[in-house]
C-alpha cells in the first residue's frame, strides 16, 4: 500500500479470496499500464495445495481486466520461487522466458566516440510522423527474433509504441530509427526511468536481413553516445537469455549481469473458461 502511494499506482484490480471470518487466504493486485497490458503481483502460495487457490485469484483479475481492456497479463517471477510460479500457470500464464537483467553506468560527456555504420546504413531521430512506420518496423524486428519471441503477433503494433513510450520517461531525441537505403531496418528506443537515477534501454531490434551485420552493435553504442552526460546513473535493460548475440553485444557494451527472473504472460484478447 505504502509503494502505491509512493508510485501512484491504481488499486482498483484487487482480488482477493476469502476464508472462515473473512480471512484474507490470497491477493493479486493487477496494474494496467498504456499499452493495454498489466502486470501482475500475487501472494505467494505457503504449500503445493494452495497454489491452486491462488491461481483462481489469478484468473479472476485476469477476467476482470479483459472488462477494462487490457490485452496482456505479465509477471516476473524470481526463478527459486517455484510455488508463485505454479500460481501464475494455475491462473492461465503461460512461461515466456528467462529475463537477464543487465546494467552499466551512464558514460561520461563524449566518452564514447563517433559510431561508423555500415555504408547506405543511415540514422533519424524519431518524430511524430514516423508513428505508422514504427509500428511495422516493430513487427519486422520481431520476425525470426531471439528475444521472447512468443510474444510476436500478441498484442497490436499501436499498443506495443504506446507501452515503449510510457516505459518510464519519454525522450524522443533518444529515440533512433536505422535505415538502409531509405527502408527502415532496425531501432533503438532509450527512455528516461521515473522515479529513478537509471535510463532504461526499452527496445533495440534488427529485421531478419539486417542482422549479423554489426549494425545492432553500432546502432547500442550510437544510442550510448546519445544518452552520455547524463545526470542519470546507470543504464538497465532486460534480455532473454536464449538470446546469446544480444547478450554479448551488451556484455561488450560495458554491461554487466544483475538478477533475473521468470516472465509469464496471459493473452487476454480471446475469452478462456478456466470455471
Amino acid at each position: 500500500m505504502r509503494f502505491a502511494r509512493e508510485t501512484r499506482m491504481s488499486l482498483d484490480h484487487i482480488w482477493c479470496a476469502f476464508g472462515i471470518n473473512n480471512r484474507i487466504l490470497a491477493t493479486v493486485l493487477a496494474s494496467p499500464s498504456p499499452g493495454r497490458t498489466a502486470m501482475l503481483f500475487a501472494s505467494t502460495p505457503r504449500s503445493s495445495e494452495e497454489a491452486p487457490l491462488v491461481g483462481r485469484v489469478i484468473d479472476a483479475s485476469c477476467h476482470s481486466l479483459r472488462q477494462a481492456d487490457v490485452s496482456l497479463a505479465q509477471a516476473l517471477v524470481e526463478p527459486a520461487d517455484r510455488l508463485e510460479q505454479d500460481a501464475f500457470i494455475h491462473g492461465g500464464l503461460l512461461r515466456l522466458a528467462m529475463l537477464t537483467y543487465m546494467e552499466r553506468p551512464v558514460p561520461e560527456r563524449n566518452a564514447i566516440p563517433e559510431v561508423d555504420f555500415p555504408n547506405g546504413v543511415s540514422l533519424e531521430h524519431y518524430r511524430s510522423e514516423h508513428r505508422a512506420e514504427l509500428e511495422d518496423l516493430l513487427v519486422d524486428t520481431y520476425h525470426q527474433t531471439l528475444d521472447c519471441p512468443r510474444l510476436a503477433g500478441l498484442r497490436d503494433p499501436s499498443d506495443v509504441v504506446e507501452g515503449h513510450m510510457h516505459s518510464g520517461i519519454f525522450r524522443p531525441e533518444w529515440w533512433v530509427i536505422a535505415r538502409k537505403d531509405k527502408r527502415a531496418i532496425g531501432v533503438s528506443l532509450f527512455n528516461g526511468s521515473a522515479g529513478s537515477s537509471s535510463i532504461e534501454l526499452v527496445y533495440l531490434g534488427l529485421t531478419k536481413n539486417a542482422r549479423g551485420q554489426g549494425i545492432g552493435r553500432a546502432l547500442l553504442q550510437h544510442g550510448l553516445r546519445l544518452v552520455s552526460g547524463s545526470r542519470e546513473r546507470n543504464i538497465v535493460l532486460a534480455v532473454d537469455e536464449a538470446n546469446d548475440p544480444a547478450l554479448k553485444i551488451y556484455e561488450k557494451a560495458g554491461f554487466h549481469r544483475t538478477i533475473r527472473r521468470v516472465a509469464l504472460i496471459r493473452d487476454l484478447r480471446e475469452p478462456t473458461d478456466r470455471s
